[in-house]
């Protein structure tokens, strides 16, 4: 179970900015006299807020290069309280993004994520403490017992656990254990059952540092203008996600991709209250469109495939079979935006933002059972934006921080830290 929900957490880095688009004010760079060329006279910025809905001017291109640097060492559990089973993930992603404003009011997007870094080292002494662990001990030790009872040495699995746990059982004589995989180990006559048992779970646990790096999967968006003023604004998005990251791989090399492609749709509601400051809402959704084939890792070891028949004493499931994600994914984000120039102009050039965002992701089943269930976690962010545009200079910074606040069945909720560059241009 722990290899799963790790995996599950490490995979989700794939979707680095989920439909999301950072908002450009229509005076960014300038309104045109004549549609397609840039006015010499265009009204000057006095600051640099704006929504997040807000369409690229037609003909206007910005490039993006987006670094996040996820680090996690803890979660929710299914009933919200923090879970800490001593693993510690650190992920570095480089995303490159390309929009370009098609009309006034549609715009287009292309995302392709790099992950160059995708590490995860497990404290095995925290891991022990764990409920993740107590509860796989818990299943292989009563596994042992009933084959004791089977075999007329203890009248009932009760007593026989409770010698086990006593930690003074040696194992009576060569003990074979076939494992839901359908691998087999065997328990040598005179080793503690207890210290095997620890000793087959860690084993399962331990995953190499580094896992799977490369491209992961591609986004490709467009966002459409429905109403536009000085103080509101209201647009909608669709967008779709291209299985492109590594996702055929063991559950100890951490694939980098979902293996399924996503279907997506948000709104966004922006206003504008008081001079530099943009409030907005964002609703959005997104569908598989698409299903994975699935393999199942080897018990032993995480970074191989299982070889063994499941149907050999194990728990007769094939070890190819079909994952699906269940559902939808549901993001509600609530974001102020402020631009330091309304407030002194001297400072046109900075802008500051907060926001919360509460996401409900799928669950997950491989032929029809459930593998993962569906998780939630709340994010708080902040961040500081400095850009050249109050000056004509086509270029902006961005850095944000974001911190999980609350969730459930999250094994790990992930720190944040976002540095953005953008580059504008006008064909």
């Amino acid at each position: 179970m722990v290899a799963k929900r790790v995996v599950r957490s490490v995979t989700a880095v794939s979707i680095v900015t989920s439909l999301y688009m950072h908002p450009v004010c229509a005076q960014d760079l300038g309104s045109s006299e004549k549609e397609g060329e840039p006015s010499k006279a265009s009204t000057p910025l006095t600051h640099v807020s704006g929504g997040e809905g807000k369409v690229l001017p037609k003909g206007v291109a910005r490039a993006r290069i987006v670094n996040r640097i996820y680090t996690s060492n803890s979660g929710f559990d299914q009933n919200g309280n923090s879970l800490d089973i001593g693993a510690d993930l650190n992920i570095g992603v480089r995303a490159f993004v390309a929009e370009y404003g098609i009309t006034e009011k549609l715009s287009f997007r292309m995302l392709a994520p790099i992950v160059y870094r995708n590490q995860l080292t497990l404290d095995e002494e925290a891991f022990k403490r764990s409920p993740t662990y107590k509860n796989m001990y818990n299943q292989k030790a009563n596994e042992i017992a009933q084959k004791f009872v089977d075999a007329g040495m203890f009248p009932s699995i009760e007593e026989a656990r409770e010698v086990i746990d006593k930690r003074d059982l040696p194992a009576p004589i060569d003990t074979p254990i076939t494992l839901p995989s359908g691998e087999k180990i065997t328990i040598p006559q005179g080793t503690i059952i207890a210290d095997a048992i620890e000793s087959n779970i860690l084993n399962g646990a331990r995953r190499p540092k580094d896992g799977a790096t490369g491209l992961g999967d591609m986004e490709f968006g467009l966002l459409y203008n429905a109403y536009s003023s000085d103080k509101l604004t209201l647009s909608a998005g669709l967008g779709y996600r291209a299985a492109t990251g590594k996702f055929d791989l063991p559950e100890g090399q951490r694939p980098i991709g979902g293996g399924i492609n996503d279907l997506g749709a948000r709104l966004n509601l922006d206003y504008c209250p008081v001079e530099g400051l943009w409030v907005s809402v964002q609703e959005q959704l997104e569908m598989a469109v698409s299903k994975a084939s699935w393999k199942r890792s080897s018990m032993l070891d995480s970074s191989k495939y299982n070889e063994a028949d499941p149907f050999d004493g194990g728990d007769e499931l094939p070890n190819k079979r079909t994952k699906e994600k269940v559902g939808f994914m549901t993001a509600t984000l609530i974001k102020a935006n402020y631009g330091l120039g309304a407030f002194r102009p001297s400072l046109k050039a900075f802008a500051i933002n907060t926001s919360y965002e509460y996401r409900q992701d799928r669950a997950e089943r491989i032929d029809g059972t459930e593998t993962a269930p569906q998780s939630a976690v709340g994010t708080a962010t902040v961040g500081a934006l400095v850009s050249g545009l109050p000056y004509r200079i086509p270029l902006e910074f961005e850095a944000n921080y974001t911190r999980p606040i609350e969730g459930k069945n999250v094994t790990l909720a992930r720190n944040t830290l976002e540095s953005v560059l953008r580059f504008y241009a006008r064909f």
